[in-house]
């Protein structure tokens, strides 16, 4: 596993994270590829679709069965 990916696995253990969260705070860009990759390596990830204040839709991904 790759230090992002182990990153953003940090991260989705903890909460939710979008696109923004992740590479304004941790610098990691792509996030949708690292989460395929993890997705691919077995992690359950879900991928909740939404619309901020000004109708745009973004992603938020989460870890299932983390609490």
């Amino acid at each position: 596993m790759s230090p992002r990916q182990q990153q953003v696995l940090s991260m989705l253990a903890t909460g939710s994270v979008t696109s923004l969260e992740a590479g304004a705070v941790h610098k990691i860009r792509q996030l949708p590829a690292r989460i395929l990759e993890l997705k691919r390596m077995g992690f359950d990830i879900r991928t909740h679709l939404k619309r901020d204040a000004a109708g745009q839709r973004y992603a938020s991904y989460s870890l299932e069965g983390v609490n």
